[in-house]
């Protein structure tokens, strides 16, 4: 095509969101959503109904709550412990039923997270925050988000916050992977919802993402794995998707059909027709890239592969 310029754009798409400032006092971990906003103590019949600006307002304060008590780790820590390499943990085994994604968003939704990186504000007694996602790995409180999201120094505190309004600190890092993006965290939650890893995906397969994209919480997108491939010799493989996600989104579970995570979000890469003084224009597809759950399972001891086993619905 004459005077074709293909024009690609790469963002990592964790949580550069425009940051949320409150001076506000909170502590403990009560549950964020009441039945007034249509969230817990609902019908079953009734849907999810998430209130974006409470969850956000909420997720907040509860953090401050647990710096101010004392109960989280200072992300400096946190950073210093990057450099763990495995970790032993007792992962759920995949399931072999097919679910429909409204099973999915109905089953695997108490497995995804708010991951809260908390920052000290430019005024006394305010603080700041940037939302990402992550998930369950483990009941005890394990749980998975991508590297980059931990590896923010200007960070005080990681805090996590439930589906079902409970929040918990980051405690510690167990394993981490840089250039695979990978984090696997402890934090002080228990009994807790994990999701199982699922085994190699392949290339047609649906899958489901659930991520809280720009500040829309638990938002729901389907596509299929669109190919496997490797960016650069030093990289493991990373998957490719097309189902929608956006800032805000690091770090969310991709499902497969089965309710198995199949990867985790980590970035996209825009793709532009030509340019105009030096600025990409008509944008023409968004590339969205995972990291598999192969490279997450890598860091579990013992579990490399993410094998196939028994079901757990």
């Amino acid at each position: 095509m004459k005077g074709f310029l293909n024009t690609a754009r790469n963002h990592r798409v964790f949580f550069l969101l425009s940051l949320v400032a409150l001076a506000v006092s909170a502590a403990g971990c009560a549950a964020l959503p009441s039945a007034s906003h249509g969230v817990a103590g609902r019908d079953t019949t009734s849907p999810f109904v998430v209130p974006d600006h409470d969850v956000a307002s909420e997720m907040l304060r509860e953090a401050k709550g647990l710096i101010q008590s004392g109960r989280t780790t200072q992300v400096a820590a946190l950073i210093r412990q990057l450099d763990r390499k495995q970790c032993a943990l007792d992962l759920l085994k995949p399931s072999h039923r097919a679910m429909t994604p409204s099973e999915i968003y109905q089953k695997r939704r108490a497995s995804v997270l708010l991951v809260s990186a908390v920052k000290k504000g430019s005024r006394p007694n305010e603080y700041q925050q940037s939302i990402a996602a992550g998930f369950v790995l483990t009941e005890s409180g394990a749980i998975v988000t991508n590297y980059h999201v931990v590896n923010q120094a200007d960070a005080e505190a990681l805090v996590i916050g439930t589906a079902d309004g409970h929040y918990y600190a980051v405690k510690e890092v167990l394993a981490a992977d840089e250039k695979n993006d990978v984090a696997i965290l402890r934090t002080d939650g228990a009994g807790m919802t994990p999701a199982f890893l699922a085994p190699d995906t392949p290339v047609g397969s649906p899958v489901t993402v659930i991520s809280h994209p720009d500040y829309h919480f638990y938002v729901l997108t389907q596509g299929i794995v669109s190919r496997y491939f490797s960016a650069h010799r030093a990289q493991n493989p990373r998957m490719a998707i097309t189902a929608d996600f956006a800032k805000g989104s690091s770090g969310a579970p991709i499902f497969n059909q089965y309710g198995g995570v199949a990867g985790m979000v980590e970035s996209t890469t825009s793709v532009y027709y030509n340019m105009d003084r030096g600025e990409p224009r008509n944008l023409q597809m968004v590339f969205k890239s995972c990291v598999t759950s192969r490279e997450i399972a890598a860091l579990v001891s013992g579990a490399a592969g993410a094998g196939p086993g028994q079901a757990r619905n």
